[in-house]
């Protein structure tokens, strides 16, 4: 529904004060969708033959578009292997080809979905390191969904969290962890939470509250 693909059944949604579900042609030239995994790409194509047909589909051409796949090649490493078809790169090099397809018409807002999934741990250190030199150097606006707490922590500067499709949280790192820190006993050691563990604790919680049966006491814990 955000990415104007769906129209919602209810409530309304804007973007910049202008309502994106009569204007979503409008809406769609201003934003991109960058999902993790290996698909969105046409495999038997090269590098530079994926980014002008997806910058084709934005009425991008001409020197203008090649000026942007040159930058955007540049930009996540893959100069040297533009001209290789897809299907012979890594799983790192396809989820970096995808970055540069979501910024082939230069979005306003990105939606981002799982993008490290699957990749190994240096690999995906460098994707999070370009995602955030996106939100702020270039000042792109980014909805980043992920299963990695410590992905959102080191990203995210709002965090919402979803059980079963209900918001059960919601609020900076260092909020979350405070209320993770307010149902706990005074620990006789001061020691700063991990966000994964105060998630987990607050999604715990939502599942004890929803299911009457399952609360117990943890005397130990302080928590019902």
């Amino acid at each position: 529904m955000l990415a104007s693909i769906l129209s919602p059944t209810s409530g309304s949604l804007t973007m910049d004060g202008v309502d994106a579900i009569q204007n979503h042609l409008w809406v769609k030239e201003r934003i991109n969708v960058i999902s993790g995994g290996e698909r969105n790409l046409y495999w038997r194509l090269t590098a530079r033959e994926n980014l002008r047909y997806f910058g084709s589909l934005y009425g991008i051409s001409g020197p203008r578009l090649k000026e942007r796949m040159e930058r955007l090649l540049k930009l996540v490493g893959l100069e040297e292997a533009a001209d290789i078809p897809v299907e012979r790169y890594s799983k790192g090099m396809k989820q970096r080809l995808q970055i540069a397809r979501g910024l082939i018409n230069d979005p306003e807002y990105i939606f981002l979905d799982e993008p490290t999934l699957g990749l190994d741990i240096m690999i995906a250190k460098e994707i999070r390191s370009l995602i955030s030199d996106l939100a702020r150097k270039e000042g792109k606006g980014i909805l980043l969904t992920t299963h990695y707490i410590r992905e959102a922590e080191e990203l995210c500067d709002y965090i919402y969290i979803l059980e079963k499709g209900e918001m059960i949280a919601q609020g900076t790192s260092d909020a979350l962890k405070e209320l993770f820190q307010k149902s706990k006993k005074p620990r006789l050691i001061v020691e700063e939470p991990e966000l994964e563990e105060a998630l987990m604790e607050i999604i715990r919680q939502a599942r004890q509250s929803a299911d009457p049966a399952k609360q117990q006491t943890h005397p130990e814990r302080g928590i019902p």
